[in-house]
């Protein structure tokens, strides 16, 4: 016999295990990506050479690919976050402004029609329909120099308001016979010669 008994690992047995409890370099790295995502192969060709080289376990790789993917969304979050954050302080402006807001949560009455005085001139829903699909996912609806012009703009195709008057003449009215007053007359009502 040679001294081993059964159950015992062989000696390079014992050298692989250590190796991989030590982190030792592994010869093709399996990497876990968050849900909803995929690891295209190209990427894994090119970082596994560098990974290798610069000798990182498994674990070690992992994380930097973890690290990779929290900084690329962050990196891709932000412009739409900067952009909300955009469209929100525009909407506070809009809203607080006099001529535009109702000082509460939405636009006053009179921007809003003069806004619709704007796309009923317009005359086509279709367009209509596409242009306020674009304002809304562009958020130019939102923007206060936008919304100034518009209102502006449909201000021009509104229909007029009724002309009040003040009331009857002082002069009365006259009877189809009688004439009309003297240029004097008619510039010094109240004169002597005038009755």
């Amino acid at each position: 016999m040679d001294g081993k008994t059964d159950g015992e690992k062989k000696p390079e047995d014992l050298t692989l295990a250590t190796k991989k409890e030590a982190g030792a370099v592994p010869d093709h790295y399996e990497f876990k990506v968050p849900d909803g995502y995929e690891l295209p192969k190209e990427v894994v060709e090119k970082v596994t050479p560098i990974f290798k080289d610069m000798k990182l376990t498994g674990e070690q790789a992992q994380k930097m690919l973890d690290l990779h993917h929290e900084l690329v969304k962050e990196s891709q979050e932000a412009p739409y976050k900067q952009y909300e954050t955009m469209r929100d302080n525009w909407r506070k402006e809009v809203i607080a402004d006099r001529q535009l807001g109702n000082g509460r949560d939405d636009l006053s009455d009179s921007t809003k029609q003069n806004i619709n005085a704007a796309f009923n001139a317009i005359g086509d829903n279709r367009l209509v329909e596409e242009f306020k699909q674009a304002m809304n996912m562009t958020g130019v609806g939102d923007n206060p120099a936008f919304l100034r012009a518009f209102a502006a703009l449909g201000s021009h195709f509104k229909e007029g308001t009724q002309v009040n008057g003040k009331g009857p003449s002082p002069e009365g009215q006259r009877g189809p016979s009688s004439k009309p007053p003297t240029v004097a007359n008619a510039m010094y009502p109240n004169l002597p010669s005038s009755s």
